[in-house]
C-alpha cells in the first residue's frame, strides 16, 4: 500500500524489497557532504608518511583492525572500557557518519607491494545532546610523532569553519597524553564531569574564522583559541 502523498518508487530491490532510488539519492547526498577539504598528506619526523582523509562507509573492517591493534591501555583510554573489538552497533556508528553532525577523519598508511593501506589514527567530533564531543586515538607504534596533534589541528579548524564554537572531551584518568594535548589547544578543565569520578571533562572554545569574525574596537580584548600553539610535547 502506498503512503498518501508519496508515490511508490518504481525501482525496487528484488532481494531486499527496498527502494533503489532512495538508496541512490542517499548516496548522492553523502557524496555532496563529503568534506574533501580534509584530505591531506603528512610526513612524520621519522620519515613515515600517511594520508589524512574523512571516514568512508566502507572503513568498517579497517576501523575494526585499527581498534584490535591498539594496546589494552590505548583502547581503555579511547573507549573508557577494556574492550577487545568494537561491537557491530558501535562500529557502524563510527563509520556510518554524515559529515555534518558527525565528522571523522583517519590517518592511513600508504599501500605498497608488500602492505595494504591501514588506519593508524582517528579523530572525530559528534554533536550530541547540546554538546559537541571530540575524541582522538593513535596506534601505539605511531604515538609520539605529532600525529594526534596534526589530526586535532585539522579537526578544530574544520569545526570552527562550520559553526562549532564549543567542544568537550571526556578524558579517562591516566590518559595524560590526551589531557596535555587538549590543554595545549586552549582547553580548560571543567569543575566536574557528568560521568563522575575517573573521567575529566575538558572544554575547548573555538574562535570563528577571521573572515566571519566581527571587527572589534581597539579597546576590546577578545580571547581566542590558537589552533597551532608551539609545544615541546606532541602526542
Amino acid at each position: 500500500m502506498s503512503t498518501p502523498g508519496r508515490p511508490e518508487c518504481e525501482f525496487r530491490s528484488a532481494q531486499h524489497g527496498g527502494c533503489l532510488m532512495s538508496a541512490v539519492l542517499d548516496a548522492d547526498a553523502r557524496y555532496l557532504r563529503y568534506p574533501s577539504a580534509l584530505i591531506d598528506r603528512l610526513a612524520l619526523p621519522d620519515g613515515r608518511r600517511v594520508v589524512v582523509r574523512p571516514v568512508l562507509g566502507d572503513d568498517a573492517l579497517a576501523t575494526q583492525d585499527f581498534v584490535r591493534g591498539l594496546s589494552l591501555d590505548s583502547r581503555r583510554n579511547r573507549f573508557h572500557i577494556a574492550l577487545k573489538e568494537l561491537p557491530p552497533a558501535t562500529l557502524r556508528q563510527l563509520t556510518d557518519v554524515d559529515h555534518v553532525g558527525h565528522v571523522a577523519i583517519v590517518a592511513e598508511t600508504l599501500a605498497d607491494d608488500k602492505h595494504e593501506a591501514a588506519i593508524v589514527a582517528e579523530a572525530r567530533y559528534v554533536r550530541e545532546g547540546g554538546d559537541t564531543h571530540f575524541a582522538i586515538a593513535v596506534a601505539d607504534a605511531w604515538q609520539g610523532m605529532g600525529l594526534g596533534r596534526a589530526l586535532m589541528q585539522r579537526l578544530l579548524r574544520y569545526a570552527a569553519r562550520h559553526g562549532v564554537v564549543r567542544l568537550v572531551a571526556d578524558i579517562a584518568d591516566g590518559n595524560t597524553a590526551m589531557l596535555r594535548l587538549a590543554l595545549s589547544f586552549g582547553g580548560r578543565v571543567a569543575a566536574s564531569s557528568p560521568h563522575g569520578p575517573g573521567v575529566t571533562r575538558v572544554v575547548l572554545h573555538l574562535a570563528p574564522p577571521a573572515a566571519t569574525r566581527q571587527p572589534a574596537s581597539p579597546s576590546a580584548r577578545v580571547p581566542r583559541v590558537c589552533l597551532n600553539p608551539p609545544s615541546r610535547r606532541q602526542r
